[in-house]
């Protein structure tokens, strides 16, 4: 992949923070519910705003970038079983990322 191997390994990195954005989150409202507090909502809306422009950037990168290679790289029976791999894989990421924020 020569240079875009950099960009795709920041993307990677990218994943680390989005995850901690959404626990940051996940946090906010749990001391919220804890203390009761129902009307300082600023701390959460801050944080999600910044997971909302986070993942906005990222999904735009990735599909000006990720989708870009895979058409450039993979062949087209590759790139069919790729679409079918994560049409797949579409129940199991939404559960995976519901254990990793769960309490």
């Amino acid at each position: 992949m020569g240079p875009d191997a950099e960009t795709v390994r920041l993307m990677r990195q990218e994943h680390q923070q989005l995850l901690d954005r959404a626990l940051a989150v996940r946090s906010e409202i749990s001391r919220m519910v804890v203390s009761g507090d129902s009307v300082r909502t600023w701390g959460l809306v801050a944080l999600l705003q910044e997971l909302r422009g986070g993942l906005s950037d990222h999904m735009s990168r990735e599909e000006r970038v990720l989708f870009w290679l895979a058409e450039l790289w993979l062949s087209r029976v590759d790139r069919k079983r790729v679409s079918f791999d994560l049409s797949q894989m579409g129940g199991r990421s939404n559960s995976s990322l519901k254990r990793s924020l769960s309490p």
